[in-house]
């Protein structure tokens, strides 16, 4: 009995103890929480202080910069402006943001960076900034205050949550969850958000343009086709060898800028798709092609794949004359980029790649996406400059390989200029230099850097 009793006490301190050993392991895991979520929410904090400082000089220096006097004062003005546009959307990269939050600060900020910088270009090219430039400056201005003030509140209530509302917003992230969610850290960045729908509409020389990212592709024509007839055209599309033997089925439909149909092409009995294709929905054109296929090796020259490229291109681009002006290749396969040339002309806007295996020639992928949103009728201006006075434009260390053919290249703003194209040398490197055919002026220029796979033009 005695020795029971004991057992009894025995068992219990041991049993006391290590629900004490228990408590304190859970004290300390608590405690280890507790400081990894201050340690992420401070980060978070951080990143958050950083886009605010970033709208915040963004709203000053366009205000100054509206009323600034002349280029000494207006360029560094600009150049700050488009820095901080730039330090603002990499700080909302570091938040922990569901799907779909802050897309239009991030839009926002693009664009008023981005035209911040095409002013920094022109006033270089001596043109002074005009009245509907200063108009655009002070609503950008106004509009970067407002979300200042937005982002101001934001702020002070996630300092009053403390590390928790930035853990809740990034709970939400993880689970995939759409821009809706998030606590009210979360509500707070939504109605940042309901506010920026109401900005005016930025029309400017530069890609975030509103008249660029909602322009609509000009290569398109003809009415709308059917999943049947989309299904008709990828077979007529493929190669010859492919047409036979193939299932080919509308598997979904493609938005964005060129809606259509997504196929796939399989063979008989077999579920791997052996080609995917957009076809657009007007006019029934093919987008892209790829081809699953895996090249084991390298039998064909690059001339020869060459050849392929363009056979394969000009039977679908109804004989269109196609100059390669350049190409890269990895694991056997090359990708040619195809230029149409038109009167002399080479059309760059309306460029094509065509990828081939080094195997046996097979033509693996297929991209116009850049035809399709360029390609029109133009009338092509002759040049105001003969070849020799372009070429007297160059830059005096530049060394010309042979004479200079005429380009038409796009502008960021989606202007097109026709230019004399150079390539040559600058102590052993290599550049191309596009030079306007009319005013002289350099447009472009290009670093030819070679690396293992092809020459690269940046």
């Amino acid at each position: 009995m005695e020795n029971g009793e004991k057992r009894f006490r025995s068992l219990s301190a041991l049993l006391m103890i290590a629900l004490l050993g228990v408590g304190a392991w859970a004290l300390s895991l608590r405690a280890e929480r507790d400081q990894l979520a201050l340690a992420v929410g401070t980060r978070y904090q951080q990143a958050f202080q950083f886009l605010l400082d970033g709208v915040d000089n963004m709203e000053a220096n366009l205000a100054k910069v509206a009323v600034a006097s002349g280029p000494g004062d207006q360029i560094p003005l600009l150049t700050e402006i488009w820095r901080d546009a730039g330090m603002a959307q990499t700080s909302i990269g570091q938040l922990p943001l569901p799907v779909g939050r802050m897309m239009r600060t991030s839009t926002f900020l693009a664009q008023a960076g981005d035209y911040a910088y095409s002013l920094v270009r022109q006033i270089a090219r001596g043109t002074v900034p005009d009245d509907e430039a200063r108009r655009q400056l002070a609503e950008l201005s106004q509009e970067a205050g407002k979300l200042a003030s937005e982002l101001h509140g934001v702020f002070e209530r996630a300092q009053a949550d403390g590390p928790s509302g930035w853990m809740e917003l990034q709970r939400a992230a993880a689970r995939g969850l759409t821009a809706s969610v998030g606590g009210a850290l979360g509500d707070g960045l939504g109605r940042v958000e309901t506010h920026l729908e109401e900005v005016p509409t930025l029309t400017y020389d530069g890609p975030f343009s509103d008249h660029i990212t909602e322009r609509k592709p000009r290569g398109l024509s003809g009415d709308e086709v059917s999943e049947a007839e989309a299904e008709a055209i990828v077979r007529r599309f493929l190669p010859a060898a492919d047409r036979e033997g193939y299932r080919v089925e509308v598997t979904d439909r493609v938005q964005g800028r060129i809606p259509g149909y997504h196929v796939a092409v399989r063979r008989e009995g077999e579920a791997g798709a052996v080609y995917t294709l957009d076809v657009a929905r007007q006019g029934g054109a093919v987008v892209w092609m790829n081809s699953s296929r895996r090249v084991e090796e390298n039998r064909l020259d690059r001339e020869a794949m060459r050849e392929k490229a363009e056979a394969f291109a000009r039977e679908r681009m109804e004989d269109t004359d196609l100059v390669a002006v350049d190409s890269i290749g990895s694991q056997g396969r090359t990708t040619f980029t195809l230029v149409p040339k038109v009167d002399g002309v080479l059309i760059y806007p309306d460029m094509i790649k065509v990828t081939v295996a080094a195997d046996n020639g097979e033509i693996l992928q297929y991209d116009a996406q850049s035809y399709l949103m360029n390609h029109t009728e133009r009338k092509l201006e002759k040049p105001e400059l003969e070849e020799e006075e372009a070429r007297r434009r160059l830059p005096p260390d530049f060394e010309p390989r042979g004479e200079g053919r005429l380009a038409l290249i796009p502008t960021e703003g989606l202007r097109e200029v026709l230019t004399y194209e150079y390539r040559g040398t600058v102590d052993e490197t290599e550049f191309i230099i596009f030079v306007n055919a009319s005013s002289g002026q350099i447009e472009e220029i290009l670093q030819v850097v070679p690396t293992s796979e092809g020459e690269v033009a940046r």
